[in-house]
């Protein structure tokens, strides 16, 4: 099509079609749209409606990588009070505590167990202002089990909040991915990926508020 991007974006825009810069972008939208279409549907009557979303990674410089994404992608990232921050850092085991970082985004380290990664999703889980939550999950920590994806598939089943999984795509990883994936999580293998998804999913809310005859998205 050629002609002002911008002309053509707005049009495309006002009838509601996706607008992806890529075929993997395209692939990005279709897989998380058909987690949505299940009868299980994990977030059940959750939606991304402004884009607040936390980062938490088990690594500082993938977390760094993702959270300079949001802007571009029309999201934001939310802002911890004291007391938010003190709670997070007392559901961490003694040693993480110590280097931790609880800001947006959340450094867990390679100090982190299971149980405090379940901890915090599930503290998170229970901020209403957070509307979804991007966990980068790269199991190189050793005290990291293969459990844990089954683990934090009970926590959004229980919680139903929106949360995209980032793992790196080696096949020693498998079983952690499809515990989530069984459960309808949506998991992929780059960063970008994980970023787009949620932005993919803040759309979607605009185009059925469109549909519902909200004029304030249209």
């Amino acid at each position: 099509m050629a002609g002002d991007f911008k002309i053509i974006s707005a049009a495309l825009r006002q009838y509601q079609i996706i607008q992806p810069n890529s075929e993997r972008e395209l692939l990005t939208c279709l897989k998380v749209y058909d987690v949505l279409s299940h009868r299980k549907n994990p977030f059940g009557k959750n939606v991304i409606t402004y884009g607040d979303v936390v980062i938490v990674s088990v690594s500082g410089g993938h977390a760094v990588l993702a959270s300079d994404m949001l802007k571009k992608y029309g999201l934001n990232a939310v802002k911890f009070t004291d007391q938010e921050k003190k709670d997070l850092k007392g559901l961490m085991n003694p040693v993480a505590q110590k280097i931790a970082s609880f800001n947006n985004p959340i450094d867990l380290t390679g100090s982190v167990l299971d149980k405090d990664i379940e901890d915090i999703i599930r503290y998170l889980s229970d901020i209403e202002r957070i509307e979804c939550i991007i966990l980068l999950l790269l199991p190189y920590p050793p005290n990291i089990s293969f459990q844990i994806g089954r683990r934090i598939a009970n926590i959004v089943s229980t919680k139903n909040k929106p949360l995209v999984c980032f793992i790196p795509y080696v096949s020693k990883y498998s079983l952690i991915i499809e515990s989530l994936e069984l459960a309808n999580i949506p998991v992929f293998h780059s960063i970008k990926e994980s970023v787009q998804a949620v932005s993919a999913l803040k759309h979607r809310t605009r185009i059925e508020n469109i549909k519902s005859g909200n004029i304030f998205w249209a």
